[in-house]
Formats: C-alpha cells, structure tokens, sequence
C-alpha cells in the first residue's frame, strides 16, 4: 500500500505544500546532509593535500598519503565542531533576541 495523502487523483499540489514538504525533508534528513557535505571537503583537502606532498614536494608515496589522511581528518573534524557550535550559536542568539523583545513587548504594554 503507498501512501498518497498529499496529492488526489485531480489535485495539484501548491507552492505552499511543496514548500512544506521539502522543509520537512531537509529537517529530517539534516545530519545525513552535513556529512556528505564535510565528506566531500575531506576528500578534496585529502586529494589535495597528497598531490602537494607527492608531486610538489616529492614525498614518497606513502608518507604523503599518510600525512595527507591525517590533516584530511583532522580538517573535517574541526569543520564538524565548527558548524554545530555555529548551530548553538545561532540558536542561542534567537534566544537572547527573543528574551531581549519579550522584555520591550512587556514594557510598552
């Protein structure tokens, strides 16, 4: 069985839903979409990384892509951390704005 609650056989969807359900599904799947995001910036620091070490540099093979998988994951790491303090920060700043317009609305009333 399939479900087919949004659309009717004769209705069309609107703006509106269509808007709703691409919010809801990029809520759902958010961290999936972070880390395909920081995945790929970690292959290409790592891919960058080891043709610098390996044909700039002239580091043998190994060594380079060892040196190169190291500051990849060291780099995706910190980028991780970056963004979800960036989150807390924004979520704690909506809140002070919110308190800090909570006490002007209750003043002026």
């Amino acid at each position: 069985m399939t479900k087919n609650h949004h659309k009717r056989k004769g209705q069309k969807i609107t703006q509106a839903q269509l808007r709703e359900l691409g919010s809801k599904l990029v809520a759902r799947h958010r961290n999936f979409y972070v880390y395909v995001i920081f995945g790929f910036l970690a292959a290409v620091i790592n891919i960058a990384c080891f043709l610098l070490f390996h044909n700039v540099w002239k580091i043998p093979v190994i060594y380079a892509n060892t040196v190169a998988f190291i500051i990849s994951n060291l780099a995706s790491f910190f980028l991780i951390n970056m963004a979800s303090s960036f989150k807390m920060l924004i979520s704690s700043m909506a809140l002070f704005t919110n308190y800090v317009y909570s006490l002007f609305t209750e003043l002026s009333v």
